[in-house]
């Protein structure tokens, strides 16, 4: 249960064949966003590049795919850099992604 702008959400997180795919649910129970894992290869080449120029000399570990209203609006990819570790995001053009 988290509570984001004041509404009220639940998480939900599964796992399958090695991949994560997040859900977030609204107290009505619509699924209100998606996190999905994805091979790199799965995004548009804009979002690709963008993301690779992004993570500069950081390693990328993890891409996700954020969808809202069965639309991606996103990618998301976690990087390490050394010890620490952060996330970028593109939009499929390969845009900057703010929430």
């Amino acid at each position: 249960k988290e509570v984001e702008k004041g509404k009220t959400l639940y998480e939900v997180e599964t796992k399958l064949n090695g991949k994560t795919r997040d859900m977030m649910l609204d107290a009505s129970g619509a699924v209100s966003s998606v996190e999905e894992e994805i091979e790199m290869s799965a995004m548009p080449a804009a979002a690709h590049d963008a993301l690779m120029k992004k993570a500069g000399t950081a390693k990328i570990t993890k891409i996700e795919a954020l969808s809202k209203g069965g639309k991606v609006v996103a990618y998301e990819a976690a990087i390490m850099k050394g010890s620490k570790s952060s996330e970028i995001a593109v939009t499929p053009e390969g845009k900057p992604f703010r929430e």
